[in-house]
């Protein structure tokens, strides 16, 4: 498991080396945005804004 995620790093990189705008024109940014929309509206309203608070001390994003 830990020799396949190695790979898909290393995988990652050369993309992203060879490819700089991959996110960008694979809509990587876009699909990510839904996915967190999709998980943050299943929560419970009260406590959405702390779920937004850690996401965003955890990531770049938001």
């Amino acid at each position: 498991m830990a020799c396949n995620e190695a790979y898909r790093a290393d995988r990652k990189f050369d993309i992203l080396q060879d490819y700089p705008a991959y996110y960008d024109d694979e809509n990587v940014y876009e699909q990510r945005d839904k996915w967190l929309a999709d998980f943050i509206s299943q929560v419970p309203p009260a406590k959405q804004d702390n779920i937004r608070q850690l996401i965003k001390e955890n990531t770049e994003i938001i």
